[in-house]
This record gives structure tokens, C-alpha cells and sequence, in this order.
């Protein structure tokens, strides 16, 4: 419950930042007790904060960023951060493009932290990137799912 709060600011804070350029959703599965269940800190907030700076701010147009949780078979927490930005092909073309030299190491400190939590847990946890692309195969932003066992 402590990551859903923080997870809320987080979104609050950018959209005063970007001037209400987008919207947000927070569902949790009904089966899911928030207080419950445990998670590294911080955990999410990488991909969240990928989905505004690389997706939704370079976007001409409102977008939209959505996080779930759900419980799924082995108490396996399935958290999925989804926007409907310029997609991670677009992206990486605006980063070569620019003149800032930019290195995310969010992301990889994540997998490392996911990956300690799987061996503790002796269940895996893993982290897929999916891209997503409208009916004309135009890029529509970028879908991630993070597997976090519990």
C-alpha cells in the first residue's frame, strides 16, 4: 500500500510538471491485499518514469499511463505499467537525435534487484518489455510486465 501511495505522488507530481499532459489509472486486483503484500521500494517507479519522459512527453497529443496488479497462480504479483506513447523505436530515435548523452541505469538496477528477490524467494520474477502498435503497425506506446514473487 506504502508503493501504491508513492506510486500516485509520483504521477500527481509529474502531471503539475507536464501541466496535465496526461491521465493515469491505479487498478489492484480485488483479490490482492495491498498491505499484505510486499515489495522493493521503488521497484516500479523506474518503468513509470520511462513511460513519462520517453513515451508521454514527447507525445503531440494527452496521453495516458496505466498500472495494474494482479495475483496470479504461485503468489506471483503481476504488475503491468502501460502508455500509450510514441513507442520505444520513436524514442531511441529522439535520443540519438539529441545532444544530451543519457545512460538509464533504472531499468538494469531493477532486473539486479528482481533477480535477488527470485533467488530469495526461490520463484522466479522476471521483467518483459512488450511494444505496442495500432491496427496500421504504427508504434502506440510500450507495455511493461514486472513478475514479482511473493
Amino acid at each position: 500500500s506504502d508503493e501504491l501511495k508513492l506510486l500516485g505522488l509520483y504521477l500527481d507530481m509529474e502531471k503539475l510538471h507536464l501541466g496535465d499532459n496526461f491521465s493515469y489509472s491505479i487498478e489492484v486486483d480485488a483479490s490482492l491485499h495491498p498491505d499484505s503484500v510486499e515489495i522493493p521500494v521503488m521497484l516500479i517507479q523506474p518503468f513509470v518514469e520511462n513511460a513519462i519522459k520517453h513515451g508521454i512527453r514527447p507525445k503531440n497529443k494527452k496521453g495516458t499511463i496505466g498500472l495494474n496488479f494482479k495475483n496470479v497462480k504461485n503468489d506471483t504479483l503481476v504488475i503491468t505499467v502501460t502508455d500509450n506513447g510514441i513507442g520505444r523505436v520513436k524514442a531511441k530515435e529522439n535520443l540519438k537525435s539529441s545532444l544530451i548523452n543519457s545512460t538509464s541505469i533504472g531499468i538494469q538496477k531493477t532486473q539486479e534487484r528482481l533477480a535477488l528477490l527470485s533467488e530469495r524467494e526461490k520463484r522466479e520474477g522476471k521483467i518483459e518489455i512488450i511494444d505496442l502498435y495500432d491496427e496500421q503497425k504504427n508504434p502506440s506506446g510500450t507495455q511493461v510486465e514486472i513478475y514479482v514473487p511473493f
